[in-house]
C-alpha cells in the first residue's frame, strides 16, 4: 500500500565471500610489505656508494623522504632536540616516496596527479610550522638555528611539486561521484 516501498530484491549487490576477502586482504599486504623491502634495499644500496660522502642531516633528510620509518629510526643520529622535531614532522607530514607507491599501488585506478604535489607542499608548511615552534617548545641550547641544509632538499620537492600542479588538469580531480562508482566496482558498499 502507498506505493513508496521500492523492491529491494532487483538490486543486485556484490557478494564478497570471506575467502576472496582474505584474498584480496594478503595481496594488498604483500604489495605493501613488497615496497618496503625494497625501499630499505635501494637506501642500503645508496649509503653504501653514494649517501655517505653527504652530511649526516642530509642523508637523514634523504632517507626520511625515500622511507618514512627509517628515517625516523635515523633520527637518533642527531643530537640537537629541535632539528630531530622539524624532520620528524617533515617526514611525516609528506609521508615518503615509498608511501606514495603503496597508495598508488593500493588505490589503482585513481590518479595521483594531485597526491605527490600535495604531500609536498604539506611537508614544506610542516618544516615552517616546527620550525617557528620549536621556538616555545625547546631551550636556546635545543633549538635549531640554521635549516638551510634541508632547504636544499625541500626547494626541488617544492619545485617538483608546482610543475606537477601545473600539469594536472582539472579533470583529474574527482568528485564525490566519481568515487562512489569506483568505491562500487571496488567491491565496496556504503548503503
Amino acid at each position: 500500500p502507498g506505493g513508496c516501498h521500492k523492491n529491494t530484491a532487483s538490486i543486485k549487490r556484490p557478494q564478497i565471500t570471506l575467502t576472496s576477502a582474505v584474498e584480496r586482504s594478503i595481496k594488498t599486504m604483500l604489495t605493501i610489505c613488497g615496497w618496503v623491502t625494497l625501499f630499505r634495499v635501494l637506501l642500503t644500496l645508496l649509503e653504501k656508494w653514494i649517501l655517505w660522502i653527504l652530511p649526516s642531516e642530509v642523508r637523514i633528510a634523504i632517507a626520511g623522504i625515500l622511507e618514512l620509518s627509517n628515517g625516523i629510526i635515523n633520527l637518533n643520529g642527531i643530537t640537537v632536540a629541535g632539528k630531530r622535531f622539524v624532520l620528524a614532522s617533515c617526514f611525516l607530514a609528506f609521508g615518503g616516496v615509498c608511501v606514495l607507491m603503496q597508495t598508488h599501488s593500493v588505490i589503482g585506478e585513481l590518479r595521483l596527479s594531485w597526491y605527490f604535489p600535495g604531500k609536498a607542499i604539506q611537508s614544506v608548511i610542516s618544516f615552517l610550522l616546527a620550525y617557528m615552534t620549536q621556538s616555545i617548545i625547546f631551550t636556546v641550547n635545543d633549538r635549531w638555528n640554521e635549516p638551510s641544509v634541508l632547504f636544499i632538499i625541500l626547494l626541488p620537492m617544492l619545485t617538483v611539486s608546482l610543475f606537477f600542479l601545473k600539469r594536472a588538469k582539472k579533470e583529474d580531480v574527482f568528485t564525490f561521484t566519481q568515487s562512489l562508482y569506483l568505491l562500487k566496482r571496488a567491491n565496496f558498499t556504503l548503503w
